[in-house]
């Protein structure tokens, strides 16, 4: 999806059931920073919370331990061991929504 789309319309549960549209170069916040053992096998950093972050990259793919596919960001601030590192799209915020 990364290739083919620069926007994507995501339903956002937390958020009442909201639409948010997502968007490459579009700033986002870190909710959540709780990662599983295994991340430091895809990435030496992660995103932290209160960090504003900046999407180079959307996909969906399986969640780490799960077949469900979940949206997923790369991020411009946050360099990868591996391309597939995707961060949780449920990890964040977009900017606009603080206030």
């Amino acid at each position: 999806m990364d290739n083919k789309f620069s926007r994507i319309h995501h339903l956002v549960a937390g958020w009442g059931g909201d639409e948010i549209m997502w968007h490459r170069g579009q700033q986002v916040i870190c909710l959540d920073d709780r990662f599983p053992g295994a991340i430091w096998e895809w990435t030496s950093h992660v995103p932290q919370v209160g960090g504003v972050y900046t999407i180079v990259g959307m996909d969906y793919l399986p969640e780490w331990g799960g077949r469900e596919r979940v949206l997923g960001f790369r991020f411009e601030e946050l360099p990868a061991l591996s391309s597939r590192t995707y961060f949780s799209a449920w990890r964040f915020e977009p900017c606009w929504l603080l206030g």
